[in-house]
């Protein structure tokens, strides 16, 4: 009879965000936590009680409470405010960040992978110089070529994780190409870039975007240090980095506030951004799903 035959309900977005919050809650907590961050960089203008650029002489280093809730700077500005714009600077570099390193890897990794020989080789190569640099010089000497913007800093980020980011992508490409389906598409004369495009891509987006993740967390942190020693975002422009150096050092004994704050922010958020990767990757990754 009909009724002993069962037709499995398709799940649903909803359905497949649930079973991630009850399978990994700490990496659902960590997400929500990021999506909290983003909406705060987003509204920062809304959300920001003070102009985080606008002196009060006379209110200089306030402990929190009161007006100031974080307390205010050697300059007497509102230290929550700068938080919640420095977040959109922190977003700002990690997105702008993400979408060229994944362009970068996947353009690299996938074409390696695809025409291998001298390509694959000269790729190779071009990766292990990459790799072989002090990171710091390399996102400086890049830097003084592009300028110091935020689109600037987040483009460089993005070059030098994307050329290392590659090798990942090569390795999983490699795999996909050796597949029977790569072979029929080139047997009934498919070009390469669109086996590469319609093909290979899709096999590898879940590890592009675990990467991506990875590297939001990794792109946060190398803008906090490259204000950190001048060269990010330039003053008075809030960013975490940037308190953390030119208000949060010179004051951090008679002002703790100024480098608690900071600091607590930009470990949350990247300690959040890093546990919500995890997840993310152990959900994609089939060898990873222990039969889940």
């Amino acid at each position: 009879p009909l009724g002993d035959f069962f037709i499995p309900k398709r799940r649903t977005r909803r359905d497949e965000l649930v079973s991630f919050a009850r399978s990994r809650p700490l990496g659902a907590i960590c997400g929500a936590l990021i999506i909290l961050v983003v909406l705060t960089a987003i509204f920062a203008n809304f959300l920001a009680p003070q102009s985080p650029i606008e002196n009060h002489s006379r209110e200089r280093l306030l402990p929190p409470g009161g007006k100031y809730f974080l307390g205010t700077d050697n300059f007497g500005r509102d230290v929550l405010s700068r938080i919640l714009y420095g977040a959109r600077i922190s977003m700002q570099v990690a997105a702008v960040s993400v979408f060229v390193s994944l362009s970068a890897s996947l353009t690299l990794g996938i074409t390696a992978a695809y025409f291998k020989g001298k390509w694959d080789f000269a790729v190779g190569r071009f990766i292990d110089v990459a790799q072989a640099l002090p990171g710091i010089v390399l996102l400086i000497a890049l830097l003084s070529v592009f300028g110091r913007n935020v689109t600037s800093i987040g483009v460089v980020l993005g070059i030098a994780s994307g050329i290392t980011g590659s090798r990942v992508i090569r390795g999983a490409a490699y795999s996909v190409t050796a597949q029977p389906f790569v072979e029929v598409a080139k047997t009934v004369g498919c070009s390469p870039w669109r086996i590469m495009f319609r093909h290979v891509t899709p096999n590898v987006v879940p590890i592009a975007l675990v990467l991506g993740t990875i590297n939001v967390g990794a792109a946060i942190v190398a803008e906090a240090s490259l204000s950190f020693i001048g060269y990010g975002v330039q003053p008075p422009t809030p960013s975490w980095g940037g308190m953390l150096s030119a208000d949060g050092r010179p004051f951090m004994v008679i002002a703790p506030w100024l480098f608690w704050a900071p600091t607590i922010a930009l470990a949350l958020v990247v300690f959040s951004i890093n546990i919500f990767g995890d997840a993310l990757r152990d959900r994609l990754d089939p060898r990873l799903r222990g039969g889940k």
